[in-house]
């Protein structure tokens, strides 16, 4: 399994989620409060074979590629 964290920018939880149900995925929100432009962090599980497909879900549904990039640590 890999667990996938997304930021969902403001105006995009509901679409965001409306994807992970049809979808079948168990996933946890929380509310996000340190970054403007997003509104909460959802996390879940998915097999490997399933990480792609439910991410072009998700990018269609207004989760942006590379929307928060983190340094390399």
């Amino acid at each position: 399994m890999r667990l996938v964290q997304v930021l969902i920018p403001v105006g995009k939880r509901q679409p965001v989620l409306a994807v992970l149900d049809e979808e079948g995925i168990d996933y946890a929100v929380w509310d996000e409060t340190g970054r403007k432009d997003f509104e909460a962090l959802v996390q879940f599980p998915v097999p490997p074979v399933g990480v792609e497909p439910v991410l072009t879900r998700l990018s269609k549904a207004g989760i942006r590629e590379n929307t928060y990039d983190r340094p390399d640590t």
